[in-house]
């Protein structure tokens, strides 16, 4: 807030950074959301929004996909009653433009990051089909990933996708890879 207030013009690296800043937020805000004590509002979250891309620029960058990203869970993170298709649309849209800046810049695990809040605001809503299309896209991934987390995620999400749509023997088997795969590098 204090960087984003200056009046004074701190040159292209201050906004880089200050893009950098509010990517590293709202990843926490929308992505890791359980990990917080206290939710921040959809307007909170837009307006960092709006800071980091405006900070961001045009073109492929990192941190322009890591806002995208986060743009792309607001209706799964930023709890709405019920969106229709047209409320939903901007969300699945930044998830789709960053999952492919994600594949331009050769970043695997931001293109499934991408993936995940695309698959994740079509299951805040009950969609289970087009989950399933999101979660196919990440397991593609699983053998170009060497985050744990990461790939623990994938099956995790894709063992949460399963169960709810009764495939109960692949849901059992998508938890138990995901356990082995994820255990070594990060048992929690």
């Amino acid at each position: 807030d204090l960087r984003a207030g200056s009046s004074e013009d701190l040159g292209e690296g201050s906004s880089r950074s200050l893009a950098h800043l509010c990517a590293a937020a709202l990843e926490i805000v929308t992505r890791a959301r359980g990990t917080m004590r206290h939710r921040v509002t959809r307007e909170e979250g837009e307006r960092y929004l709006a800071i980091g891309l405006a900070s961001a620029g045009e073109g492929d960058d990192e941190d322009r996909v890591r806002l995208l990203v986060a743009a792309s869970f607001f209706p799964f993170a930023l709890k709405e009653v019920r969106l229709s298709d047209e409320e939903l649309e901007p969300a699945r849209r930044a998830g789709e433009e960053a999952a492919a800046m994600a594949d331009r810049l050769g970043r695997v695990d931001l293109r499934s990051a991408a993936l995940d809040g695309i698959s994740s605001l079509h299951q805040s809503i009950g969609r289970y089909g087009p989950v399933g299309e999101a979660i196919a896209r990440r397991l593609e991934l699983v053998p170009k990933l060497t985050d744990p987390y990461e790939i623990g995620d994938i099956y995790a999400m894709a063992a949460w996708w399963a169960l709810s749509t009764g495939r109960y023997r692949e849901a059992a088997g998508f938890a138990d890879r995901g356990v082995r795969e994820a255990q070594a590098g990060s048992p929690a």
